[in-house]
């Protein structure tokens, strides 16, 4: 730069950034002699902090702008400093910031050094169990850690730092799952075990998600064992816990179990609570409390559920007699042969749950609308309706059930002398690759399905499916079955008008039930529709692939002249 006038005064030629600075050593020491402050201040920027071919922020690389030294971004957070009242030494105020950080960059050097470790700890708890390190969400909550003052996360409020970092889902998780870490850490500094609570936090006793493939659980919950009164039966199912692990669900299946005992328990006079005096008209009480289990609604859950809450009670039993955990229950306290739950024959194909086909009609004329609005992955809205539109035709034209269509390989579709066949595996009853005749029609929108599926950006777990998982981290590799269920649901609700086949008093049709539109229904309406085509019976129980004809035969009304027909 060329030499400022007042420098050449003063004895020197000055760059305009040193004569900056000379002013600025006159206006605090009038009597300064500016040979004494050549000799001992007037250094380069670059001698002070480094390459001059860089910024002189620690790790900034970005080449600097001006002759303070700073990058154009820098510059400008160092001149607001300023304004603010700060320092105006540049090189003191470049050593307290932090480099330009890049989208997938983000920096600890403004916390103190007891939070930047505690977070630090937080982030590599998170990584190890499979969660993602998200750069802008872990910015924000830093920006906001740092805005707030934290001095260290054991005594934060968290739940402050929740609401400062706004609505964004990431932030939100990343600061629940730093304050159940924290914590987690802080009953190990002091010997605590977690899972001897009362209530647990299945984050922080570590409970596996069985939905997700890691295990990781995407929601906190909780479980709290004093809903068990009896407090030797609530000890079992603890130990229990403890002992197997297991994941989230089959937790929560046990625990349920051994509610229903305990509220059957608390009926009898002695409330169960004194192990000693368990008897075989306690265990009789918890019977018949499973055999006559209802649901919400009152009626009666399915003779199988039924079945195994029962004996999910008795496994707790048996471990607790192992474990040495009922010593003081007497050999009376046990199942007997009398305590049998009877196995009503249930078909899954009942009379009444085919959706009539005037209703699928006007489905079909709503079918551009499945999976509006509906989030999925990282598709575009357009290729989720593709998806969905998909969906529904396969079930509606297949009846197959909704396990059958999330499981859907993408070689689903073979082809034999020009005759299509739908590839399939039928998991309940657990016979693989099964085949259904479908129409070229049918055949020709998988394919071409298929081939769009090959450019969406999906999972690598779900390479192999027709339907792709929502994310990597799904238990499934495909779809998930009760996502279908949802896309029916939410696609019905939003129908403005469905008519039923029934009229009302001023002969218009009466509105349609729509709480009869689910993904079964439409295995239904398929049975149905050939039933009324007078498609013969063994011919229709291959189609819906049951070992026993009778189960076909109940599952339709078959139609006046069916008889003649066949």
């Amino acid at each position: 730069m060329p030499p400022h006038g007042g420098g050449q005064q003063q004895g020197g030629k000055l760059c305009r950034g040193h004569w900056t600075r000379w002013k600025r050593a006159q206006r605090r020491e009038p009597e300064l002699i500016f040979e004494q402050w050549l000799a001992t201040c007037a250094t380069s920027f670059t001698d002070e902090l480094g390459d001059a071919g860089k910024c002189v922020v620690t790790s900034c690389d970005i080449a600097p702008c001006g002759s303070a030294g700073l990058c154009h971004s820098h510059y400008g957070k160092w001149r607001r400093f300023i304004r603010a009242g700060g320092t105006d030494d540049a090189p003191t105020w470049a050593r307290q910031q932090m480099q330009r950080l890049s989208g997938a960059q983000f920096s600890l050097i403004g916390l103190n050094e007891l939070v930047r470790d505690e977070v630090l700890h937080c982030l590599q708890a998170r990584e190890a169990h499979g969660g993602k390190i998200e750069p802008g969400s872990i910015k924000r909550v830093i920006r906001e850690i740092e805005r707030l003052g934290i001095s260290t996360l054991t005594r934060a409020d968290m739940n402050a730092l929740e609401k400062a970092v706004g609505k964004t889902d990431n932030c939100i998780f990343l600061v629940r799952e730093m304050a159940v870490i924290i914590g987690r850490a802080i009953d190990r500094f002091r010997g605590v075990d977690p899972t001897s609570r009362l209530e647990w936090d299945l984050v922080a006793v570590g409970l596996r998600s069985p939905v997700s493939r890691t295990g990781r659980r995407q929601q906190r919950g909780s479980k709290n064992f004093a809903e068990i009164r009896q407090a030797w039966l609530r000890e079992v199912v603890m130990e229990w816990a403890r002992a197997t692990n297991p994941d989230s669900r089959t937790l929560n299946r046990w625990f349920r179990a051994a509610k229903i005992a305990s509220r059957a328990l608390e009926l009898r006079p002695h409330g169960g609570h004194n192990p000693a005096a368990l008897n075989y008209a306690d265990m009789t009480a918890i019977y018949h409390a499973f055999k006559n289990l209802t649901g919400d609604s009152g009626e009666h859950y399915r003779a199988k559920y039924r079945q195994i809450m029962f004996s999910h009670f008795h496994v707790l039993l048996d471990f607790g007699r192992a474990a040495g955990l009922m010593d003081a229950v007497p050999g009376a306290f046990a199942r007997n042969s009398h305590h049998r739950i009877p196995n009503v024959e249930e078909n899954e194909d009942e009379i009444g749950k085919a959706i009539p086909e005037t209703v699928i009609r006007q489905l079909d004329a709503h079918i551009d609308d499945l999976g509006r609005g509906l989030p999925y992955g990282r598709l575009a809205e357009d290729d989720v309706r593709a998806m969905c539109r998909m969906i529904y035709v396969i079930l509606r034209d297949t009846g197959r059930r909704p396990l059958e269509v999330a499981a859907l390989t993408r070689d689903c579709v073979e082809v034999i002398d020009g005759e299509y066949s739908l590839i399939y595996d039928n998991r309940k009853a657990r016979r693989l690759r099964r085949r259904l005749p479908i129409t070229q029609d049918l055949a020709r929108q998988i394919l071409d399905w298929r081939q769009q599926v090959t450019r969406l950006p999906i999972p690598a777990i779900s390479r192999d499916w027709l339907f792709p998982a929502i994310s990597d981290s799904n238990g499934t590799p495909h779809l998930y079955p009760p996502t279908i269920s949802r896309i029916v649901r939410q696609w019905a609700d939003a129908i403005p008008r469905l008519d039923s086949e029934v009229p009302g008093p001023d002969g218009r049709p009466l509105p349609f039930d729509r709480a009869l539109i689910f993904p079964y229904g439409f295995r239904h309406a398929y049975a149905q529709r050939h039933a009324d085509a007078g498609v013969p019976l063994d011919v229709l129980r291959d189609l819906m692939d049951h070992k026993n004809a009778q189960v076909t035969q109940g599952q339709s009304r078959s139609p006046p002249n069916a008889s003649a027909r066949r």
